[in-house]
This record gives structure tokens, C-alpha cells and sequence, in this order.
């Protein structure tokens, strides 16, 4: 049963009538100046309100780029793009040669992980996706790693405005919530930090959606056609960026079909072009860009070598579910518990506000103990990498749980949300089980995230409604705290990690520079780097060229230092994470040139990672 509210808690925002409209305000007079009968922001203010918003944003974002640090490549998959996009438009081409053929004939130990070998003998390290290569490259040339930075979160800034464009049109109240929700709260906040196309995938759907969605004025008039044409070229252009904006067209264009074609409605008109024009647009641009997008891919290319089942059937879909949606760390910390706590005790504040005020002492309670647990965790460690989306953002559950029927009943929101269940589904069938590896939220959802969030800002602005003035502020502050606290983690953790990746790959230039005393130096512009850990090379991705670089297996550390003695390396740096056990199979062939300084000495991690070798003999 509803809860009534007091008249003076009603609220106080359109009516069901102005959202259903799909025609302009017709404020009046008023609207001219900037205000609204009542007092209310008119058209123009609110577009002018907006634009300071967007402003704000920019701001916001802009100011946290030194914080999570732009000297390192966060994620190894930054550097597989930034070495191929780098060396396209250098004019050194898509394949690559071996480093050391004659120690590798078969070819297993190519230096940059996953890389594909083509079939002219060289390698390729990223050949999909080639448009968003040259596009890295171009920019990579313009100002650096810090530049294609910038192009991830502007286009975190334009997925955050259709976001806000789309809440609007369910309720203008909920066009500045949505912005900030989409832009800072969201997964896609961090991801405007990485050197990713998922920013630029979701502000391209999110355009797509909004030019697809516009509906025509009301009155006599042609159909929006211009909107329909320029949502297909965002569509389409999304298919060139990452693999997942397929399922998306795909979604898309059923869900733009749907209300067209649902059985059941009484009075329901039949399905006519103008009103599947959409979806037709949807279809045919996803299918244009798909073309296109295979048809520029780097062909003659071999199997990349992966290990095991990547899919792993309905289990890997449970794996990658929990992975995805509910993992709060990828170590078994206790203390990442406390992720989960927050998370199941916000959605469950959105739950029990679904029937009572927001600031009813239960819903408080509930806030109260998301704080805590997020508080704790914050004391105990205040970096996270939460891969989980329910736990990165339960802030969004919250509010699709706030939700009631007539909702969905609002402009577009049945659409929104359709097109985000189908797609996010087409997503768990078909990710990898262990899902997008090193994450944020769940990567592989976030082109979905510009869609949903103004369906859930309506379940989230009927909580707020329900606020009497006096609770207003502590509430409000509870929920600013489970929005930001969790982000702020993350920025730290990816400080930390940029911080982390840039000392190790500095000290192995450092130790090949100057391998330590008494080192027996053969070719010493061009020295060996014989390594275990599968993400270095892309790491290192400036550096790897440098040298003569070998990724191997543990298994392989004794084969390979066989082979290299054997071709005359008189000294090598070995990096392994495992350093103890590899230097023990390389013990036949070569041994340490300086003492391995003992565990939990200072200065000992990276030098117990990074260790100069010479020959034996």
C-alpha cells in the first residue's frame, strides 16, 4: 500500500501530463525571461543552468587527472593500444618482428602479451578495432599519453550529457542528478582516466540513443529525420570503438521496435514505417558499422594463444555474473567485505523507500550502516579496485529498486530500459567468465550505464520528494558519501597502481643501464630482459623496443636461459614475481650478480622483482 504524503511533502515537480508530452515547454512569457510560472526556471534558465553543470563536470574532472596520475599506463591493455596506435602512425606499420628469433624459432615468447602472429611472420599486437588506433595514434601525437587521456574523458563528459538529455525528457528535474550520476558516481568516471574506448563507446550509444529517441513536436510536422540520421552515424561509429557496441545496435533497435510492435494494447495503432523508422536506423547502422569495422581489421592473422576455456559454458556465465556484478575486490581480503555490506544495505535503503519517507528511521539506518561499512573500509584501506558493478555503483540499484510501473510509463523510459536489459544480457552470455580483467564496474556494461541511469534518477527523485525539509541535508550528505566515497577509492587505487608500474618499469631500464658490478657485458646497447610477468611488455610499452625482450612461462625459464647461453648472452635482467624458484631453474646457466636482498628489507620488493643475472660459468 502507497504512502500518502503531507501536502507539504508532496512533490513539488512536472506533473505525469507535462512528462508524457513529447513538445516544448510552453511556459509563457516568463519562460522568455528565464522563469517559469511560479518562479520556476523556464526553458532558458534551465538550459543555462544546465551548461553550468556541464562546466562543472569538465571541472571536476580536469581536476582529479593529477590525482590518478598520467605517467604509467594503468592497465596492461592501455599499453597494447598505445604500442600499436604509436607505431602506426610513426610509419612502422601493424606487424612486428620477433625480437630474438634465434632463441624463440617457434615463436612462443613474444614480448607483448596476447599479441597475434600474422601471417607475413611478424606479430600484430592489436589489430581490431583499427579506426581506434589511428585515432589514438593521432592524438598520442598531439600531446602524449596525457592527450588520449583527454580524448576518454571528454568523452566521459559527452556520455554523462546524453545521460542528462535523456533524463530531461522523463523529468527536467532529473537532467542535473543524471549528469552527475552518469559523470562522477558511475564506472564510467574512472574509465574517463584510462586509455579505454568504453567512455567513448557509451558517450557515442548515449548520442545514438538520444537522436534515435526524439520524438516529433507537438502539431503537424515532418517526422525528426535529421535527429533519426545523426543517432545511426553515432550508432555506427560506436561499432568501430569496442565489440560490445554490436550488442548494443542490436538492442537498441528491438527496443525502439518494441512499443511499435507489443501485442496486447487496447486501441493499439498498427506498425507503420514512420513509427519503425528507428529501429530500421538502429539496424542498418549497426550493421554498416560492423561491416566496416571488420572489413578494416588487420587480416592474415593467426589464433591469439590463450590458455584454457575463456567462455566456460553455463558455469562461466555464473563465474563472470559473480565477477562482474558482485565481486568487490579481486583478492579474498576480509576487509573487501565491506564493499558488499554497503552495497546490499544501500539497494536495501532503496527498497524499504519504495513504501516510506527517504528520511523514515529504517531507510536512515540503512544509509547510516553503508557509510560505516564504506567508512571502515576506508580506514582500513583506502584504495579499491572493485571490478563488481552492484558493488561500484549500487547507487543505480537503488533507484531502479525505487521504481513503480508508471514509470516506465514516462516519455522513453520503457525504451531505456529494454534496450538496457537486453543488452546488458547479451553481455553475461557471451563475456569472458573471467570478465574484462583488471575493471572498474564491470567494463563490458558501461555503454549501457547513459540509458539507465535516468530510469533510476526517477525512483531516486521520488525519494527525494518524500524528504521533509529538516532531513533533507543528512540524507542528502549519506548519499553523497555512498556516491563518492567509493570513486574516490578507486582514484586513489589508480594512483597507487600508476605509481606502482612506473617504478618497476624504471627499474628495469635502470638495470639495464647498470646491471651492477663486475657484469660481463655482451651487446650492451642491446641487452636482454627474459621476464614472467605477462603484462610487463605492454607496461613498458615505450621501453620494450628498446632491448631484447622475452616473455616466458615458468616452465620455459630453463629452456630459455639454455637457449640464451647458448647464443652467447653473457648477462641478462630477470623479472618474475616468483624470483626465488626462477632463479633456481636458471642456476645451471646463470646466477644473480648481486645478493638478493632479504624480504621485508627496504628498497627489497622491486629489487627482489628486478634482478640482474650473468653467466654461471
Amino acid at each position: 500500500m502507497s504512502t500518502v504524503l503531507p501536502p507539504d511533502r508532496r512533490p513539488a515537480g512536472p506533473t505525469d501530463q507535462s512528462l508524457l508530452g513529447a513538445g516544448p515547454d510552453t511556459t509563457g512569457s516568463a519562460a522568455v525571461a528565464g522563469r517559469g510560472p511560479g518562479g520556476e526556471p523556464g526553458a532558458g534558465g534551465r538550459r543555462a543552468r544546465l551548461v553550468g553543470h556541464h562546466l562543472a563536470l569538465l571541472l571536476v574532472l580536469a581536476a582529479v587527472l593529477p590525482i590518478v596520475g598520467f605517467d604509467a599506463v594503468w592497465s596492461a591493455d592501455e599499453g597494447a593500444l598505445l604500442y600499436q596506435a604509436t607505431a602506426v602512425a610513426d610509419g612502422r606499420g601493424w606487424t612486428f618482428a620477433h625480437p630474438f628469433p634465434e632463441v624463440d624459432p617457434g615463436g612462443r615468447w613474444f614480448p607483448i602479451h596476447l599479441s597475434v602472429f600474422a601471417t607475413d611472420g611478424g606479430y600484430v599486437v592489436l589489430g581490431k578495432h583499427t579506426v581506434l588506433v589511428r585515432l589514438v595514434g593521432a592524438v598520442h601525437g598531439i600531446g602524449g599519453y596525457p592527450a588520449v587521456l583527454g580524448l576518454s574523458m571528454l568523452s566521459g563528459l559527452a556520455a554523462a550529457s546524453a545521460a542528462a538529455k535523456l533524463a530531461g525528457r522523463l523529468d527536467r528535474r532529473a537532467a542535473v542528478p543524471a549528469l552527475w550520476l552518469t559523470g562522477v558516481a558511475s564506472p564510467l568516471f574512472l574509465s574517463s582516466y584510462v586509455a579505454w574506448a568504453h567512455t567513448l563507446a557509451a558517450a557515442l550509444v548515449g548520442l545514438a540513443i538520444v537522436g534515435l529517441t526524439t520524438q516529433r513536436a507537438s502539431g503537424p510536422g515532418s517526422p525528426p529525420i535529421g535527429a533519426w540520421l545523426a543517432g545511426g552515424v553515432a550508432l555506427g561509429s560506436a561499432m568501430l570503438f569496442r565489440t560490445e557496441a554490436v550488442l548494443a545496435g542490436i538492442a537498441l533497435a528491438m527496443a525502439l521496435a518494441w512499443p511499435a510492435v507489443r501485442p496486447g494494447r487496447p486501441g493499439r495503432r498498427r506498425p507503420t514505417v514512420g513509427r519503425l523508422a528507428p529501429a530500421a536506423t538502429a539496424a542498418i547502422a549497426t550493421a554498416i558499422g560492423t561491416v566496416v569495422d571488420t572489413a578494416t581489421a588487420v587480416d592474415r592473422l593467426g589464433p591469439v594463444r590463450q590458455p584454457g576455456d575463456r567462455w566456460g559454458g553455463l558455469a562461466g556465465r555464473i563465474e563472470a555474473f559473480g565477477h562482474t556484478w558482485l565481486r568487490p575486490d579481486f583478492s579474498s581480503e576480509p576487509h573487501h567485505l565491506l564493499l558488499l555490506v554497503c552495497a546490499a544495505a544501500v539497494i536495501a535503503a532503496g527498497i524499504a523507500a519504495r513504501r516510506r519517507p527517504a528520511d523514515d528511521p529504517l531507510v536512515l539506518v540503512l544509509l547510516a550502516a553503508a557509510v560505516g561499512a564504506l567508512a571502515a573500509r576506508f580506514v582500513v584501506s583506502p584504495t579499491a579496485l572493485i571490478p563488481g558493478l552492484v558493488v561500484a555503483f549500487p547507487l543505480l540499484f537503488a533507484g531502479l529498486a525505487l521504481l513503480r510501473r508508471s514509470d516506465l510509463r514516462r516519455g522513453q523510459a520503457e525504451v531505456l530500459g529494454l534496450f538496457t536489459v537486453l543488452f546488458w544480457g547479451a553481455v553475461l552470455a557471451t563475456q569472458y567468465r573471467h570478465g574484462g580483467g583488471g575493471e572498474w564496474g564491470g567494463r563490458y556494461f558501461a555503454i549501457g550505464l547513459p540509458a539507465i541511469v535516468p530510469v533510476a534518477s526517477l525512483g531516486l527523485l521520488r525519494a527525494a520528494d518524500s524528504i521533509g525539509g529538516r532531513s533533507r541535508r543528512g540524507v542528502a550528505g549519506l548519499v553523497a558519501v555512498v556516491a563518492v566515497l567509493p570513486v574516490t577509492m578507486g582514484a586513489l587505487g589508480m594512483s597507487e597502481a600508476r605509481e606502482r608500474t612506473r617504478a618497476i618499469v624504471d627499474r628495469v631500464d635502470a638495470a639495464l643501464v647498470d646491471p651492477g658490478p663486475d657484469a660481463l657485458g655482451a651487446e650492451p646497447d642491446r641487452p636482454v630482459v627474459l621476464t614472467t610477468l605477462a603484462p610487463l611488455g605492454r607496461w613498458a610499452w615505450e621501453d620494450v623496443d628498446h632491448s631484447r625482450w622475452l616473455l616466458v612461462t615458468d616452465d620455459d625459464v630453463a629452456e630459455a636461459a639454455a637457449r640464451l647461453d647458448g647464443a652467447g648472452v653473457d648477462r641478462l635482467v630477470l623479472v618474475s614475481e616468483a624470483v626465488e624458484d626462477d632463479l633456481d631453474r636458471l642456476a645451471p646457466w646463470y646466477r644473480p650478480i648481486e645478493e638478493l636482498p632479504p624480504p621485508g628489507t627496504p628498497g627489497a620488493g622491486l629489487n627482489r622483482i628486478v634482478v640482474a643475472v650473468r653467466a654461471a660459468g
